[in-house]
């Protein structure tokens, strides 16, 4: 009954009946500690409303299946990925997070929309990459390739991506990328900071 609710025609319902979906494949899971049929049926048509016309639906959608992890969810990955090209702002920010939590499964499909013609996009990817710290070392000369951007604030989650996988050791010759683009900031600037900073992004 829950999951025919995913697919009504009220967009209220099928937001309500996505959650409680979710909910029912987190319960089978913690209670058989394996896959099923059923939940994977129930995952697959959650999914399904990655499409839905309704922002607010997309939303819920991309929102379960992060809740629901790489452990259960690690096959829509490359679907959630294709919504931080959404329309809807509150759709792309819910991608964003439900990648990260989405773990490893999620790299690749991030890094594939690092030369995206939108600017949003490939900040969006690079936002992506950085909340998945270690397990994005392997795309460290794409995410720095992104230093050169011709958007200023690309270069900033460039720099703040790179920064993070410094400090866990990801960098090796890339160790200097960072520091090298920000004095190379810092002397455009004259030394203002406000000016570096991309507006509502004033820290680390």
């Amino acid at each position: 009954m829950v999951l025919r609710g995913v697919e009504h025609s009220d967009s209220r319902v099928r937001i309500k009946a996505i959650a409680a979906s979710a909910r029912m494949v987190q319960l089978r899971w913690e209670m058989a500690r394996e896959r099923s049929v059923i939940s994977e049926h129930a995952v697959s048509i959650i999914a399904l409303r990655l499409e839905d016309p309704d922002g607010e639906v997309r939303c819920a959608s991309v929102t379960a299946l992060g809740l629901l992890g790489g452990r259960i969810a690690a096959a829509h990955a490359g679907a959630v990925a294709a919504l931080l090209e959404d329309d809807d702002w509150g759709v792309r920010d819910a991608a964003m997070q439900a990648l990260i939590r989405l773990g490893k499964q999620a790299v690749a499909h991030a890094a594939m929309r690092l030369e995206h013609e939108e600017a949003n996009v490939r900040a969006a990817a690079l936002m992506v990459l950085r909340g998945l710290r270690e397990h994005a070392g392997a795309h460290a000369a794409a995410i720095a390739a992104r230093l050169e951007d011709d958007d200023h604030t690309v270069q900033w989650k460039a720099a703040l991506a790179l920064a993070e996988l410094g400090t866990l050791g990801e960098l090796g010759a890339l160790s200097d990328a960072v520091p090298k683009w920000w004095e190379l900031q810092m002397l455009n600037s004259g030394g203002d900071l406000d000016s570096v900073f991309p507006e509502g992004d004033e820290g680390w």
